[in-house]
């Protein structure tokens, strides 16, 4: 079996949940198969504050030099945990001689299969259009609708209200609930995410349209990878 290079710590809860997922395994000619990974941790204030400056030849750099030591270290393919920074995938592809699995291919082809094209993306605040717009519109044709400035500004409040001020305990998942169901309207066919914090206390019943959950398809994916011969 093949070991997964995890690219993390630019999210603790994103790095977390694609490790949780690996360790839940995959049955394979009958028997659960956890594979084996090996995890390089950013460092997130560094990573933050290069985002912030849109220094994008820094964030190249920081993730080439994971890259590299994931390399060093035996993994034979790599992931970067969460979506948001593959703006800089090809720049760390060309610095190793192992595949890095982009996010996007999973992704579209569990679109494609079902007949899905234009998607909606309740996405962290700190997400830009280039990280999904780019590989799912360009590579394979999908409409990604993003969340407006207001409408990243209402989960703020939400958030605010839920957690610091404690006054609203369902604030986060009714303004979460008001953007997908615009996003609807707008003629989104689901609802991707990449974090379950982004969707609290959702159910897909609760959804006006499918939800999908990018990291496990992503996992999965590396996971097939992993025990081709």
């Amino acid at each position: 079996m093949k070991t997964i290079g995890l690219i993390g710590g630019i999210d603790s809860s994103a790095t977390a949940e694609y490790y949780r997922l690996l360790s839940l395994g995959v049955v394979h000619d009958l028997q659960r198969v956890t594979p084996r990974c090996v995890i390089w941790s950013c460092d997130f204030n560094e990573v933050r504050r290069l985002r912030h400056a849109s220094d994008e030849e820094g964030l190249s750099d920081l993730f080439r030099d994971a890259a590299i030591r994931l390399e060093v270290a035996g993994a034979d393919l790599l992931l970067i945990c969460g979506a948001t920074h593959h703006d800089v995938a090809e720049h760390v592809q060309r610095a190793v001689s192992i595949p890095l699995l982009h996010f996007a291919g999973p992704v579209a082809e569990r679109l494609k299969v079902e007949g899905i094209d234009k998607v909606g993306l309740l996405d962290p605040a700190s997400a830009g259009p280039d990280a999904y717009e780019g590989p799912l519109s360009s590579r394979y044709g999908i409409d990604v609708l993003l969340p407006t400035a207001a409408e990243r500004a209402s989960v703020e409040r939400a958030e605010y209200l839920e957690f610091v001020v404690q006054s609203d305990p369902t604030a986060r998942r009714d303004a979460c609930l008001e953007i997908m169901a615009r996003m609807a309207n707008d003629g989104a066919q689901a609802i991707l995410f990449e974090r379950t914090d982004a969707l609290p206390a959702l159910r897909q019943g609760d959804c006006p349209a499918p939800m999908i959950d990018t990291v496990s398809l992503h996992v999965e994916a590396a996971m097939r990878m992993a025990l081709e011969p």
